[in-house]
């Protein structure tokens, strides 16, 4: 049992709790759950429609998103810190403010933890689509959600273990990525495309109805850093792992959505836009370009 269980189990009991759930979440453990609810290679999906609506600078507004998520993974930070138990926005705002508003405010963070899935479901399906045309999208939206159901059936340990395997899995894809788009770069496989500044800054094409724009679309990729909250009850470390797992978990995705977004726009070669019929796909149309199959 943690050294810190005891300190745990008091605090729950100050809230009225009794220790119920096992304890067995370390601060990695966290950090990979946060990393697997955002997912590292979310941008693939809508590489292209993010590209268009900020004119090719992509990773600006993945930079420009997590600075505004930074000061939210803050404020969780010092909720989850100052109230250690599990229901997250439901239990902060319920305390910190009043019950009923917490009820509502509980609620609406719900819908959030019940769009991510879904949207992670149809992508997840809609990328094994492309790769298995053969087979309906439904099959594969509908083995995802068993598989998931099972998972999660089976209690904390087999979710973590699910975690750490799809996270090494994801990152595995965005090394097998970078190294592609490098040795095209370096190779001149498309032409006119180079690793530059411009897709971070380009101050003919940068204003602040662009970046908000693409910045709705892209701040969709960072849902999920929050879920870490809702494991309070379960982690070994003291009050501030949950919150500093936060802040880790949502930094290291940035930095990959920033990285991977930067060598696809270096792959685009300047291209001012992608066509309705590429949009949804402009990533994978970048990568076999790169790979000398497109």
């Amino acid at each position: 049992m943690s050294k810190n269980a005891p300190e745990a189990q008091q605090t729950l009991e100050s809230f009225g709790y009794t220790q119920e759930l096992k304890r067995s979440m370390s601060t990695l453990d966290l950090v990979v759950y946060g990393l697997v609810f955002m997912v590292p290679i979310a941008p693939w999906a809508i590489f292209g429609v993010v590209y268009n609506a900020a004119s090719g600078m992509v990773p600006l507004v993945y930079i420009t998103g997590v600075v505004a998520m930074i000061f939210t993974a803050l404020a969780y930070a010092q909720m989850s810190k100052a109230f250690p138990i599990a229901g997250s926005v439901f239990s902060y705002v319920g305390r910190g403010i009043h019950p009923t508003v917490g009820f509502f405010a509980g609620w609406a963070i719900l819908l959030d933890y019940l769009l991510v899935p879904t949207l992670l479901y149809v992508f997840a399906a809609s990328s094994m689509a492309g790769i298995f045309p053969d087979v309906p999208q439904w099959i594969w939206a509908v083995t995802f959600v068993i598989v998931n159901t099972v998972i999660n059936v089976l209690g904390i340990g087999s979710i973590k273990i699910a975690n750490r395997a799809m996270l090494a899995i994801q990152l595995a894809f965005v090394v097998i990525f970078v190294v592609i788009a490098m040795i095209a770069l370096n190779a001149g496989t498309i032409p006119g495309a180079e690793f530059t500044i411009a897709p971070v800054w380009d101050a003919e094409k940068v204003n602040p109805a662009l970046i908000a724009t693409a910045l709705s679309i892209a701040v969709l990729s960072f849902l999920g850093f929050d879920g870490i909250s809702t494991m309070a009850e379960e982690s070994t470390g003291d009050r501030k792992s949950g919150g500093r797992a936060m802040i880790i978990a949502l930094l290291v995705v940035a930095v990959l959505f920033v990285a991977q977004t930067w060598f696809a726009s270096a792959l685009a070669a300047g291209t001012i836009a992608f066509s309705d019929d590429d949009v949804n796909n402009a990533f994978f149309l970048l990568v076999a370009q790169a790979a000398g199959s497109g």
